[in-house]
């Protein structure tokens, strides 16, 4: 069977319209949980972290039981560290923490952490993916501790 151009065009446009649609409505359904559970409104009250995360964090995130946090160490960092404003909290300055760096594996590039302060020596952190740049999806919720 020999496919007609506007057969192609139509299959073409299926292959690219089907992971694009389930990107949005997977993304969608996270984040919509996401700002909903009780750690939303602590993340919103929290603050830009002041003095900045130095030295390895210990960590918990809610998916992801063996994750053990992060390292701030300059020598070994497979992240840059910034400051702006957050993603789906316009209103509140964070601190991104972002793995799309040369070097990454590409999996690990569509990935944006924000953190904020909660208490001395305590942060909370959202997890981002941004597969699509202009429609990032928050995953989940994390907790570092120094």
């Amino acid at each position: 069977m020999k496919l007609r151009p506007k057969q192609i065009l139509i299959l073409v446009g299926l292959l690219v319209f089907i992971p694009f649609a389930v990107y949005v409505v997977v993304g969608t359904v996270f984040s919509i949980r996401a700002r909903s559970l009780p750690n939303q409104a602590l993340f919103s009250k929290g603050k830009f972290p002041d003095p900045l995360p130095d030295g390895d964090m210990q960590g918990h995130a809610i998916y992801q039981a063996s994750w053990l946090g992060k390292s701030f160490t300059a020598k070994h960092i497979p992240f840059i560290t910034y400051k702006g404003y957050g993603v789906n909290d316009p209103e509140l300055e964070v601190l991104k923490i972002d793995y799309n760096i040369p070097g990454n594996p590409i999996y690990l590039r569509f990935i944006l952490d924000e953190i904020v302060e909660v208490a001395p020596g305590q942060y909370l952190g959202k997890l981002h993916v941004r597969i699509i740049p202009f429609l990032p999806f928050t995953i989940e919720y994390f907790t570092l501790s120094s």
